[in-house]
């Protein structure tokens, strides 16, 4: 399978001025992403299939 440097991401402004990526295809930050989860939200995006998120929720701890 050929692999592919597509990001599901989209930019907009953050209250501090700064651009943040966010995922566009669930409601995570891009960099929050592990290998997994990029993978799943670049597939779904390429896709064009609504399938929730795989992405971990790491807490502090």
């Amino acid at each position: 399978m050929p692999a592919t440097d597509a990001h599901a991401s989209v930019s907009g402004p953050q209250a501090n001025g700064q651009v943040a990526t966010g995922c566009a295809v669930c409601p995570h930050p891009w960099t929050e992403h592990d290998a997994i989860a990029a993978r799943y939200c670049n597939a779904t995006a390429t896709g064009l299939k609504g399938r929730g998120c795989v992405c971990t929720q790491q807490k502090p701890g």
